[in-house]
């Protein structure tokens, strides 16, 4: 997910279906397709991500103009 933030796909993202979110065990990002929908295909900047055992976190900007 975060390459596909870096490279300013979030309009792709967005259009992924429940049931592909579903598939990918990945259904949080709901949330963040309200946000891709607002910022389109901007892309974005991967601060950091550190794993943890059942999840990730992760820092993210974009540039706003």
């Amino acid at each position: 997910m975060l390459d596909r933030l870096a490279a300013g796909r979030g309009g792709e993202t967005a259009a992924l279906t429940g049931e592909e979110l579903d598939k990918a065990g990945n259904v949080e990002f709901r949330t963040w397709i309200a946000l891709f929908c607002a910022i389109g295909d901007a892309k974005a900047k991967v601060i950091c991500y550190e794993p943890s055992w059942h999840h990730g976190n992760a820092v993210v900007t974009w540039p706003v103009a």
